[in-house]
């Protein structure tokens, strides 16, 4: 099937409205940032406009009546708000040209001047100072296409008229854009650079924009057989779009473009989806139809230790990846994020193995030595129709690896494909509560990451989960716990500009007003990155970063701007997570408290003892290096031949090594109790301001006083991201 010229067309169908090139193009992102004022979107999700099958009719509508090389297809990167706004930041820009520049070598350089008129332009060579084409856009049809990343992407669909080239440009004062273009050439399509200035008459500024583009080449087109082959090359062309957004992604945001979902927008349809799925979630309610129904645990704390030892529990990873549940019906498949929106996904391997009506509960994540995409199912609800969501956990567990992973992978992973799969299905490993060492076994610390990594899984984590063994609970579970390691702990705030006082950090309090948290107080380097991204948010009123607190340093630690999010963190959300920060509970304290009864519990003891016993030594410590002192003296006046002096061993010092590498002391000091008795005096002396020089631990430079009424801490203090705490990321 050609593209060509169909014939049988009725004129009226081929309505042709001429445009100007882009509307868009006298706007600028770059900017001010005290600007931000001026925006009127108040963080609200933009709207898609897009789906295939609407841009692939428009394509063969158009090549019915006109030339597929005149066709031109493109998408463009920029952020969608009430409109499009084309273009990148200049961080951006110089990151993608050096990627392209690794992947295809020089680009093809043009300078070029387009001289703007009603209904057409004329394009100059500042190069060869001649007249270059004389052009005009018809039938130009746009489609938005919001993303999760920190770009979205407009597509266009429009006939690119050629029409009679003057010798000279006509006289008169009119908008021009001059345009430096960078072209890297693939086999099916092209990807422009280009450095805008835009001139408008009658205006002294002039708006600078970088944007960047990708064209489909007309005989990629031209070389589509049918409408099957058209809709892959539009889904490939998609995707090497949403590819040059994920280069300039911040490394802490996970992405997956190489999944092919397409968002549904037909509220009928949604509607209808929603309905299914309500049906297999005991206790959800239909009326929250704006609210992710998946289970969501709460912050796990102290007054949680004897619940969780008293009751049936299993343990497992918390994934570090991105939420959704997984729906089959109507013959598609479904993916749903922490939004509630529905997104289509090609897979129909799986209504061939799993059958409609199927709905599970998960995380993306990418297999860290493959790289692959995964979805790690660590619940189910209903397959084939059955509902399994009433069962206890143990049994969910079961269905799951003879239902789901069994099947996956002996029909879909384990056989040849031709085409890639969009992605795996595995399950998660879940352990009884009293192998929790276990899990934290297969936790490696990579850098600042940690990973969990055994026989098959490698991906990112940061932290624990603790699930009863109980039916699935929908909303918000009482009794679902999460545990992060205290670099994890992060908060969304939301920036607000005061003016002269400065930036302050805020959250959300009653009636959704702004209560103000603190000014920035980050160091100079993260406000450098913060006013990086701050370029590319969509609405400059409402940029939702991600923080932690830094024990270690007091200030707060910026992690990214959330693009996906457009309300801080609620007052009480803040409150919990900082009550968790303040607990400081260690993984050492879940591995041995977890698995014991809470009449055993004796962790606040031993530690009381651990914190005595390593006094005691610091004490000795203190006493043997006064003696050795006193001694040294002694022996310097009797020996007036010795020119320097050595510092004696000590018999101590390994035990005070042993107590600070935060190791378990002897159970069977009887001496601490009475030795503590006798020093007394002696250490008063100490703590309140000796001039005692000499570390206790045994190295040789200074100490100061401890800060915490000499009470060491035992927490490792490394800070880094964690998902979101109230629905927008979090990924269980």
């Amino acid at each position: 099937m050609s593209y060509k010229r169909i014939n049988g067309v009725d004129e009226s169908d081929n309505r042709k409205k001429r445009r100007n090139d882009d509307f868009d193009a006298f706007d600028s992102i770059i900017g001010d940032m005290h600007k931000s004022k001026e925006a009127t979107t108040q963080g609200k999700t933009a709207r898609s406009t897009f789906s295939s099958e609407a841009v692939i009719k428009k394509i063969i509508d158009l090549t019915k009546e006109n030339d597929v090389m005149n066709l031109e297809v493109e998408a463009r990167i920029g952020r969608l708000t009430s409109e499009f706004k084309s273009g990148v930041i200049q961080e951006d820009f110089n990151t993608l040209y050096s990627a392209m520049r690794s992947k295809f070598g020089e680009p093809t350089k043009v300078t070029e001047t387009d001289h703007i008129f009603d209904d057409y332009r004329i394009v100059f060579c500042e190069d060869t100072q001649k007249v270059l084409r004389k052009e005009s856009k018809v039938d130009k049809n746009t489609f938005n296409l919001p993303t999760n990343l920190i770009y979205d992407i407009r597509i266009s669909v429009s006939i690119e008229q050629q029409l009679p080239v003057p010798i000279y440009l006509p006289e008169g004062n009119r908008p021009r854009r001059y345009k430096t273009r960078y072209t890297f050439t693939d086999k099916q399509w092209k990807i422009d650079l280009t450095q805008v200035i835009n001139y408008t008459p009658g205006v002294e500024t002039q708006v600078s924009s970088l944007e960047v583009e990708v064209e489909l080449l007309p005989n990629a087109i031209e070389g589509c057989t049918n409408v099957d082959n058209l809709k892959s090359l539009l889904n490939r062309f998609l995707n090497e779009a949403k590819s040059l957004i994920s280069m300039i992604q911040p490394k802490q945001t996970l992405s997956f473009p190489d999944v092919e979902m397409e968002k549904v927008s037909n509220f009928q349809e949604i509607m209808d989806l929603k309905k299914t799925l309500f049906q297999f979630m005991p206790g959800s309610n239909e009326n929250k139809q704006d609210t992710f129904p998946g289970s969501m645990p709460i912050n796990f704390g102290k007054k949680y230790f004897s619940h969780v030892q008293a009751n049936d529990y299993y343990v497992s990873e918390k994934t570090d990846g991105v939420r959704y549940l997984l729906l089959i019906a109507k013959d598609n498949v479904y993916l749903v994020d922490r939004k509630f929106d529905f997104y289509s996904v090609k897979f129909d391997k799986l209504i061939e193995i799993y059958g409609n009506d199927t709905l599970m509960d998960g995380e993306m994540i990418r297999q860290l030595r493959t790289k692959k995409p995964i979805f790690l199912v660590f619940d189910l609800l209903s397959c084939r129709g059955v509902c399994v969501a009433g069962k206890d956990l143990s049994g969910r567990i079961e269905a799951i690896r003879n239902s789901i992973t069994g099947p996956f992978m002996h029909k879909v992973e384990n056989q040849h494909h031709q085409t890639p799969l969009p992605f795996l299905i595995w399950g998660k490993n879940f352990f009884n509560k009293t192998q929790i060492e276990s899990v934290f076994k297969s936790i490696k610390q990579r850098g600042e990451d940690r990973q969990y990594v055994d026989h098959k899984r490698e991906h990112n984590t940061d932290g624990i989960i603790f699930t009863p063994n109980t039916p699935y609970t929908p909303y918000t579970q009482n009794d679902l716990f999460k545990w992060k390691y205290l670099d994890k702990w992060t908060i969304d705030f939301k920036i607000m500009d005061k003016g002269q006082k400065g930036w302050y950090l805020t959250c959300i309090g009653n009636g959704n007003s702004d209560v103000e948290i603190r000014s920035l107080n980050f160091s100079r380097d993260d406000i450098e990155n913060l006013q990086r991204d701050f370029k590319r948010a969509r609405d400059p009123n409402t940029v939702i970063v991600e923080c932690s607190f830094q024990p270690n340093t007091g200030k707060w630690k910026y992690h990214m701007v959330r693009a996906d999010k457009f309300k801080a963190n609620y007052i009480s959300i803040v409150m919990d997570t900082m009550e968790s920060i303040a607990e400081a509970i260690s993984s050492e304290e879940l591995q041995y408290r977890i698995p014991l009864k809470h009449e055993a519990d004796t962790w606040d003891y031993e530690i009381q003892k651990m914190r005595a016993a390593m006094l005691q030594n610091l004490k000795n410590k203190k006493k043997a290096g006064n003696s050795s002192s006193s001694s040294s003296s002694s022996s310097s006046s009797l020996s007036s031949n010795n020119t320097s002096h050595s510092r004696p061993p000590n018999s101590n010092n390994s035990s005070a090594n042993h107590q600070h590498s935060g190791q378990r002391p002897n159970n069977n000091n009887s001496n601490s109790s009475s030795s503590n008795n006798n020093n007394n005096q002696t250490n008063s002396a100490y703590y309140q301001g000796s001039n005692f020089e000499g570390d206790p631990f045994g190295t040789d430079e200074d100490i100061e006083p401890f800060q915490h009424d000499g009470q060491p801490i035992f927490e490792d203090t490394t800070y880094d991201r964690e998902d979101d705490l109230d629905g927008e990321g979090d990924d269980e």
